[in-house]
């Protein structure tokens, strides 16, 4: 039962943190643009793995 409590909780911090890192990436300016290798349209924020590493650290 433990497993699953600490499995809930990592997923609901990645809920929580991934749209906030996107956010602060946007606005700081830790994106990624579009061109070269890249196949994304728009600029993508590139903190979205921070908020999934900090989640599964926290789990």
């Amino acid at each position: 039962m433990p497993f699953l409590l600490v499995f809930v909780a990592a997923f609901a911090l990645a809920l929580t943190l991934t749209p906030l890192a996107r956010l602060l990436g946007q606005r700081y300016g830790f994106v990624a643009a579009p061109g070269g290798r890249r196949k994304h349209a728009g600029r993508k924020s590139r903190l979205g793995g921070v908020a999934l590493y900090v989640a599964f650290v926290a789990a």
